[in-house]
């Protein structure tokens, strides 16, 4: 239990001390949620909202434990720098799923869980002088995921 108390706290501190190495260069926030306020808002999004897709949004959001929010804003970000930040959250166990890299924008995910669930998610947003970092701790399956994309898919 202490381990899985540790590792939680590693991957929080690694991107807290991120935001506070940009302090003074930059705007910075962070926010966070956690279990109740996220079930809170899951009440209050209809069945029918954003066109129907309220259930999913809904049953994804329910699988959501805690969520953390870093920015940096107006900042030069080194590359150099996210580069460290993806390193050491691979030195925590962290894999990477996905990234996509779009007219200077940049968005990477990665995760620390297992075959059959994502567990603890990283979300890196990086444009040229902002970052969003999104820290979430999930108990959403490759199921779930499958369901979600499907459903989005047949949407088109």
């Amino acid at each position: 239990m202490l381990l899985v108390t540790q590792t939680a706290n590693a991957q929080s501190a690694l991107l807290r001390d991120f935001r506070k190495s940009y302090w003074g260069k930059g705007e910075t926030f962070t926010i966070g949620l956690g279990f109740v306020p996220l079930r809170m808002a899951g009440v209050f999004i209809g069945k029918n909202a954003f066109e129907g897709e309220g259930r999913q949004v809904k049953r994804l959001l329910r699988k959501i434990k805690k969520i953390r929010i870093h920015t940096i804003e107006g900042a030069s970000i080194a590359t150099e720098d996210v580069a460290q930040l993806k390193a050491d959250l691979v030195k925590k166990r962290f894999e990477p799923l996905m990234e996509v890299r779009d007219k200077g924008a940049r968005v990477e995910i990665m995760s620390r869980g297992s075959e059959k669930k994502l567990g603890k998610v990283v979300m890196l947003v990086q444009e040229e002088s902002e970052m969003v970092m999104v820290a979430l701790n999930t108990r959403i399956s490759m199921d779930d995921l499958a369901k979600a994309a499907k459903y989005f898919k047949d949407l088109d």
